[in-house]
Order: structure tokens, then C-alpha cells, then sequence
């Protein structure tokens, strides 16, 4: 594991960013960002429910994911009790620049996705 007086040596030089700080080995230096798959919470339903088949956990999965989407589609609200609250929302049109041009620019109007998290599992994620 990184030595203390190591770490500091190390922060303290003003290394670049992208170097890897002495004692960490490259698997421990680098984010863990893969995330979760639809593939993984197919396997977890297999394994946590049981009584599917892959096969069969991978539809019940795709006719979820389906009905929410087909839903939010329509502009309805999913609410799902201790997890939290999908809306789609309306933005107006509004007045942007730009970043390479600075040229003063129209931003369409266009729907967005919010999700809101519910107390439950604001909690579990603080806890």
C-alpha cells in the first residue's frame, strides 16, 4: 500500500497528473468505472430470483426496460417506490453561444430525462 511520507513526497513536487504516485500498482491507480450492464442485471435476476432461465430473465428485463421507456415516451412520470422518480421534462427554447465560434446561437426546445432520487434510497447511498 502508498507510504505516507511517500504520498507526500509525491504530492508535494508537484507531480503531473497523469503520473502514478510510488507504491500503486497500476490496477489500484486507475478509476473504477465500468458501471452496470443490462447483461449484469440479467445474471443478478438469474441469480437472486431464481427459477429463470437466462433466457427468460433476459426478456422479463427487456419488457421492463421497454415499459419504461414506451412510458416516459407518452410523457408520463414513473414512480417507483424507494428507488425514486423518473419525469420527462419540457424545455423551452433558449439563447446560447457557441464555445469554438462565440456566434450567438438558438438552443432548440427538447425533452429531458430527470430522475429523483427518494429519501429511501438517498439514504442508502449516504449511509
Amino acid at each position: 500500500m502508498l507510504q505516507t511520507s511517500a504520498a507526500v513526497e509525491f504530492f508535494s513536487r508537484g507531480a503531473r497528473s497523469n503520473a502514478r504516485p510510488p507504491g500503486l500498482r497500476d490496477a489500484e491507480f486507475l478509476p473504477k468505472i465500468r458501471g452496470v450492464t443490462k447483461a449484469d442485471i440479467i445474471e443478478r435476476v438469474c441469480e437472486e430470483v431464481g427459477g429463470f432461465s437466462k433466457k427468460e430473465a433476459a426478456d422479463v428485463v427487456e419488457v421492463v426496460f421497454e415499459l419504461m421507456k414506451n412510458t416516459l415516451a407518452e410523457g408520463e412520470k414513473i414512480k417507483i417506490s424507494g428507488f425514486g422518480n423518473f419525469v420527462v421534462r419540457a424545455k423551452n427554447p433558449r439563447p446560447g453561444r457557441n464555445p469554438q465560434t462565440g456566434v450567438q446561437i438558438t438552443i432548440d426546445a427538447r425533452r429531458v430525462l430527470t430522475f429523483k432520487p427518494s429519501n429511501v434510497l438517498k439514504a442508502a447511498l449516504n449511509a
